[in-house]
């Protein structure tokens, strides 16, 4: 591991930050690889402060409550801040009303685990296209800590 220098202007800009998270990338000859430096500060990390799952996660598996439809639960997963992944969704053409976050799980294998909980819950699914689901919030919340224990 080697020291990282950093100029006055980068130090203003992440004075505040907490930890950060190095992101080992390809690069151009004459170097093999480069690191992508991710900061984060209180403020981003409390954002989640309701959330579950692996602490060093960078991903979120989630679920949307629409209120024009309380019953299906929309259960996603995202590699950027759920807050995000929310705007975008709601920003959707067709979309009446806001969907609203009700629980997010932090977690290393986002992807992975989404399909593990969709595929555990596939019998309550309303189509085989999308994300939705007639099933309660305790047991969606259940199976994705279950499954969040096996992917982490």
């Amino acid at each position: 591991m080697g020291l990282l220098t950093l100029d006055e202007d980068l130090m203003a800009d992440v004075q505040d930050a907490r930890y950060v998270v190095l992101t080992k990338q390809e690069a151009e000859p004459p170097y093999h690889s480069k690191e992508l430096v991710t900061y984060y500060t209180d403020k981003k990390r409390s954002s989640y402060t309701s959330s579950e799952g692996n602490p060093s996660g960078t991903e979120w598996v989630y679920i949307l409550v629409h209120p024009t439809h309380p019953e299906l639960l929309k259960i996603g997963y995202t590699a950027r801040e759920v807050g995000e992944r929310v705007k975008e969704i709601n920003k959707a053409t067709g979309v009446v009303g806001e969907y609203v976050p009700v629980y997010m799980y932090r977690t290393m294998n986002g992807q992975q685990l989404e399909r593990a909980v969709h595929n555990e819950l596939a019998s309550l699914r309303i189509h085989p296209q999308k994300e939705h689901f007639q099933v309660g919030r305790e047991t969606a919340i259940q199976v994705i800590k279950e499954q969040g224990m096996i992917y982490g």
